[in-house]
């Protein structure tokens, strides 16, 4: 019987903590927040693109968000998967990507009321852009996981978030 106050206060203390990353975390979607969102994509007025809520590998449902898993690929087969889907659609820049980033959230450093496939894995969150590096072939790709960007080989499997421009 002594276990269960204990086992008790760390359960609060967990929701506590929880409700503090979350405070942390303004949202940015909203009519105080910057995204708007538009059931599978998400508008952002600001840089005036659109976005794929869900990664490929993953699909939108209204009642349950992203299904699926999301699916990690080379730069060129995210390149012919994003010409397959049409469009408009493409893989960003850094600048573009990296627009996403929100410190304030934590791990991940993204809105997941607005992008609710972001699930930390001991990977990180690796997402592929477009702009070079400029070492040895390198490509910039965006970790959520710390809000951070990097550079890594084209062939090497990350995940995609794919935008293109409002119209």
């Amino acid at each position: 019987m002594r276990n269960i106050p204990l086992i008790l206060l760390a359960s609060i203390i967990a929701s506590i903590e929880g409700g503090l990353a979350d405070a942390r975390c303004s949202h940015s979607v909203g009519e105080s927040g910057r995204l708007v969102l538009m059931n599978e994509n998400v508008l952002d007025p600001h840089t005036h693109l659109v976005w794929m809520r869900c990664s490929l590998g993953t699909h939108w449902m209204p009642r349950s968000g992203c299904v699926g898993e999301v699916q990690t690929m080379s730069l060129q087969e995210a390149e012919r998967t994003a010409a397959g889907i049409g469009g408009d659609w493409r893989i960003p820049t850094a600048d573009e990507l990296f627009s996403l980033v929100k410190q304030s959230c934590g791990s991940p450093a993204i809105d997941t009321k607005a992008f609710p496939d972001m699930r930390p894995n001991p990977e990180g969150l690796p997402y592929w852009t477009t702009t070079p590096l400029g070492l040895a072939g390198l490509t910039v790709y965006i970790d959520f996981a710390e809000g951070i960007y990097d550079g890594h080989s084209s062939g090497f499997p990350l995940a995609v978030r794919l935008v293109r421009s409002a119209r």
